[in-house]
């Protein structure tokens, strides 16, 4: 007999600008059993060009992970 255990994990995404001004923040709950992946759009079409910071918080019961990364966004052209 096997035992399934799912944990809720809240992620919270957020893009800042290097002001230090909060640009777009979205959230979303999901349950895991194991491990999960997935691909996350966010609307990016709004923003100035400049450089900016993408943040990723994940809790769960036990803990926090968190990754950022850095990106550019660049007049179309």
């Amino acid at each position: 007999m096997s035992l399934f255990i799912y944990i809720q994990i809240w992620d919270i995404y957020l893009i800042k600008n290097f002001n230090g001004q909060t640009i777009l923040t979205e959230s979303e709950t999901f349950s895991v059993m194991d491990q999960k992946s997935y691909v996350k759009e966010l609307d990016t079409s709004k923003l100035s060009p400049g450089d900016y910071v993408f943040g990723a918080e994940l809790i769960y019961p036990d803990g926090v992970a968190v990754a950022s990364q850095q990106f550019k966004v660049k007049e179309k052209g």
